[in-house]
């Protein structure tokens, strides 16, 4: 094997938080909310949590649907608290509803209003969770707005 002059070499390490390889991001902040809707799962779990973003004062609120698409009553949009800035836990909660144990057994969907935001994962729980805030350094938020806040 020939000496090259030109090569040149590394090794690198990348760390990303649980669950934020991908994720969904809204676009035009203009356009008014962008709405994502899961296929339907069966609930076997009463706690929601939702591991996503906001930025520049932007928010998500989620919306139960049956499988045929109707929403379900204590758990629609003007229900749903909205939920700010940057953690790997938001809790979902309704001003009723503060999980989803009502609906525990029954196939839904879920849809995501979202404004400035990104969504990385959705998880089910039994157990109840930490909000688990990033860190400021990991957060590129202009307006500084992106710390989280309860709903």
């Amino acid at each position: 094997m020939e000496k090259s002059e030109d090569y040149t070499g590394g090794v690198a390490l990348a760390t990303l938080k649980r669950d934020r390889f991908a994720s969904l991001e809204t676009g035009d902040p203009d356009t008014g909310a962008n709405r994502v809707i899961t296929k339907p799962f069966i609930v076997r779990h009463p706690r929601l949590y939702l591991n996503g973003a906001t930025w520049m004062r932007g928010g998500i609120r989620v919306e139960v649907l049956t499988r045929d698409w109707q929403p379900i009553a204590g758990y629609t949009e003007r229900d749903a608290r909205e939920i700010q800035g940057d953690a790997l836990d938001h809790p979902c909660v309704w001003s009723k509803n503060t999980d989803l144990s009502q609906l525990l057994g029954q196939e839904i969907r879920l849809k995501f209003y979202l404004t400035r935001a990104r969504i990385h994962a959705i998880t089910l729980s039994h157990d109840q969770r930490p909000l688990n805030a990033v860190e400021r350094e990991y957060r590129a938020d202009a307006q500084g707005d992106s710390a989280p806040k309860l709903n």
